[in-house]
């Protein structure tokens, strides 16, 4: 018999890279600011906060999220207030510009 043969040894790659992007962006006026960090850490996330804070316009508010789920808790949250606010969302209604049918 034969010797067996096997298909020659190859050093496998091990180590892993992982870049984290954290960005933002400004619905009204379209700019962006990001960071790119080979790591998540909470002072990345801080100089981020940091840079959102630099680039937001003197008497402007930036408003931060944690991900989708913290968007969709603060609006769901923010929602619940207004529509228990019944008297409030009623004497909006009451106003000249509000009443756009006339008889």
């Amino acid at each position: 018999m034969g010797s067996k043969r096997y298909p020659p040894s190859a050093v496998k790659q091990q180590q892993f890279i992982s870049t984290h992007i954290y960005g933002a962006v400004c619905p009204a006026t379209g700019q962006t600011e990001a960071l790119i960090s080979p790591m998540l850490s909470i002072d990345m996330m801080e100089k981020h906060f940091q840079q959102i804070s630099d680039a937001t316009p003197s008497g402007r508010h930036a408003i931060a999220f944690k991900n989708y789920d913290d968007i969709v808790d603060q609006v769901s949250r923010g929602w619940n207030n207004f529509r228990h606010q019944v008297d409030q969302v009623k004497s909006l209604c009451k106003r000249d510009w509000a009443n756009l049918i006339t008889n």
